[in-house]
């Protein structure tokens, strides 16, 4: 079991704590940071580029090295991550509008009804709003997940691809809802039942992919 490394919390802010745990300060700042950052129908932003601006005043939440070492690196991320899944209960909650949580563009969508359930079986939320998960991760536990981790963000686009090519919305990542729209659409389209077979194999593709991604 690891704990929270000194390197991840911002110099500046360990005198303005003054109650509470460190962990449950650092929580509540990044909720209100994160309301302020994010807003419905502004432009994407990417994990990085967040993490650098919550290092920076005005909020100087994060240690700006806390990105060098794998450790570090895992629990800002989880921080970021286990912050971005409460609020996105939140506005969910309050229909304020649907948090896309994705490294390469998180962006607040507009709620729309019928959105909730393709994010109410989210694997990743499952994982990321235990916060104990934070402090079982080990430094070798972090280096065995970077493989898998790298794999999943190799192409930028290539997961709304997949999606867009099942016919389902980038805010879907539930395997489950994509396995279902998979065998539908591989039923329909098999060349066996007269389909297209470039539109199978374009089917076949989306799947594979998003197989391990999801998984």
């Amino acid at each position: 079991m690891s704990t929270l490394t000194s390197s991840v919390l911002h110099a500046s802010q360990t005198s303005e704590q003054t109650e509470g745990s460190p962990l449950d300060w650092l929580l509540a700042k990044l909720e209100e940071a994160l309301s302020a950052l994010i807003k419905v129908g502004a432009a994407p932003i990417r994990e990085y580029d967040l993490i650098r601006t919550l290092s920076a005043p005005p909020w100087a939440l994060f240690d700006p090295t806390a990105l060098r070492l794998p450790l570090s690196l895992f629990q800002t991320h989880f921080l970021l991550f286990h912050s971005l899944y409460r609020l996105r209960n939140s506005w969910l909650a309050d229909q304020a509008g649907i948090l896309v949580i994705d490294p390469l563009g998180i962006r607040l969508l507009p709620w729309l009804p019928g959105t909730q359930a393709l994010v109410e079986q989210d694997k990743l939320a499952t994982y990321y709003q235990n916060i104990d998960n934070l402090f079982q991760t080990s430094e070798s536990d972090v280096e065995a997940m970077l493989d898998h981790f790298f794999r999943c963000l190799l192409n930028p686009h290539q997961r709304a691809e997949a999606l867009e090519t099942l016919g389902l919305p980038e805010t879907c990542s539930n395997l489950e809802v994509v396995r279902n729209r998979y065998r539908e659409l591989a039923m329909r389209h098999h060349p066996d039942r007269g389909g297209c077979v470039r539109e199978f194999q374009s089917i076949q593709s989306a799947w594979q992919y998003l197989k391990k991604v999801l998984a």
